[in-house]
């Protein structure tokens, strides 16, 4: 069986009424959300969460508010695949190097992070770093696992 995630991150939205339907259609067959930061206004992650499970790390632009409720960084294992999130912080050079060495501590077979708003995607050491680029620029990832293994990861444009 396959498992299906959605992945967005720097949605800069500042109320729920802000996300585009085209959103709500990309995500229409996900069983996971991971939401990698910069959500600005809680209410976002509120309009997501009756799809399916959301899973949101704080990004350096988010309220006080946000930032009390959500962690830097977590860990999540799904069909197996230790899965680790966080947002990125600093420079966009050098972005996936610090991620990945802050992220490598957890042992993670997938890194996820947003913050430049560039999508990203690379094999390193065996695991997989990703970045679904701006959901405010009309990004997000899908990505695929089943037993264990990452079938696929992708950029779609909305």
């Amino acid at each position: 069986m396959k498992f299906k995630i959605g992945i967005v991150s720097d949605t800069h939205m500042h109320s729920a009424s802000e996300l585009p339907e085209t959103l709500f259609e990309a995500l229409s067959d996900v069983q996971v959300i991971f939401h990698l930061g910069d959500i600005t206004d809680i209410s976002v992650l509120y309009e997501l969460e009756p799809l399916c499970d959301v899973y949101a790390v704080a990004g350096n632009m988010d309220t006080y508010g946000v930032k009390a409720q959500l962690p830097d960084s977590r860990l999540v294992t799904i069909e197996g695949v230790r899965i680790a999130i966080t947002h990125g912080s600093g420079a966009p050079s050098g972005l996936p190097e610090r991620v990945f060495e802050k992220l490598k501590i957890k042992n993670p077979n997938v890194m996820l992070f947003g913050h430049s708003h560039n999508p990203y995607k690379e094999d390193r050491d065996g695991v997989l770093l990703f970045n679904p680029g701006s959901l405010r620029d009309g990004n997000l990832g899908i990505m695929e696992l089943s037993r264990g293994k990452v079938l696929s990861a992708e950029h779609i444009s909305i």
